[in-house]
């Protein structure tokens, strides 16, 4: 090959195009990085909610194994009303 590296027109056309898709690659990486710090952003306001539901969710299966218990339990009579 001889002559000037410029007179290459499909070496100058591949050189343009891949430093525009590098500059695609670019914006897309900035979007993804912004992107993660608002998913972590709202990852910490749901995961207030998220405490607070397992712990409504244990209390509520206590409660619920509680209740059975109670009427799990054999019936007696109860005494009878003293009349005054």
């Amino acid at each position: 090959m001889t002559g000037n590296i410029l007179d290459d027109e499909e070496l100058i056309e591949t050189l343009s195009s891949s430093k525009i898709m590098g500059t695609k690659i670019e914006e897309q990486v900035k979007q993804q990085e912004i992107t993660a710090v608002q998913i972590a952003e709202v990852r910490q306001v749901y995961k207030h909610f998220c405490c607070k539901e397992v712990m409504m969710h244990h209390t509520i299966i206590h409660l619920q194994d509680s209740v059975t218990r109670i009427f799990a339990r054999p019936h007696t009579k109860s005494p009878v009303a003293v009349a005054v």
